[in-house]
């Protein structure tokens, strides 16, 4: 007798779909997308580009040690290093503008630093509800990022590429802050951030994405 059943297509979708209705499953449903572990640029307009990095962040001070510095190094050592051929406007110079020019980033304020720096594009990252710590004894970094891309040479064109991403590290639990300083909780923390917002403008490896969710990065 013939036997009727359900197309092994449409099994394989099924099994699929509950197994991604479990708790933790994110990571193979990125998987079965990219088996390759390799995960395609969400923007790839970057390359051989004359790009500025700009950070803000709800704090009131900006110095050479406030979060939006640090983090916007980052995210200029990362696409330096992974995006071909891009040319990174220095820090300074970008900092310095926007100190002599009295810079409102709410009157297109990332247009006028394009222009007054002379970047193709501008890559602006806005922080906010930034912490680091969850109660007094744990470090848990938390904040939410929006990322834009200003093309200058389409007449300061704004492409969204995060929409109030989230962002928490360590995913589960926290860390005691008996085993590290605030500082170095800190550098560990805005290099998850970056890496969450400089992965998206090259092709990267899904297990970067998997080690930085399972593990402490190490600052030493």
């Amino acid at each position: 007798m013939h036997r009727t059943g359900m197309p092994r297509m449409l099994l394989s979708a099924v099994v699929a779909t509950l197994l991604l209705t479990q708790v933790g499953c994110v990571g193979l449903l990125t998987n079965l997308l990219y088996p390759g572990h390799m995960i395609p640029a969400a923007y790839d307009g970057l390359n051989s580009q004359k790009v500025a990095v700009v950070c803000v962040s709800t704090e009131s001070i900006q110095s050479p040690y406030s979060t939006s510095t640090l983090l916007a190094r980052k995210i200029h050592g990362m696409l330096q290093r992974k995006v071909k051929e891009i040319e990174l406007i220095d820090e300074d110079k970008v900092a310095d503008w926007i100190d002599n020019n009295d810079w409102d980033q709410v009157d297109h304020g990332y247009r006028k630093i394009g222009e007054g720096v002379g970047a193709d594009k501008v890559v602006a990252v806005e922080v906010s509800s930034y912490s680091l710590h969850d109660g007094g004894t744990m470090f848990k970094g938390r904040c939410t990022v929006d990322v834009a891309v200003y093309d200058m040479v389409e007449g300061g064109k704004r492409l969204l590429i995060l929409d109030s991403l989230p962002v928490v590290y360590p995913a589960n639990g926290g860390l005691s802050t008996t085993t590290m300083s605030d500082r170095e909780f800190r550098d560990d923390f805005l290099k998850v951030v970056a890496h969450e917002v400089a992965k998206n403008f090259y092709r990267h490896d899904l297990k970067e994405d998997m080690a930085l969710d399972a593990t402490h990065i190490s600052h030493r």
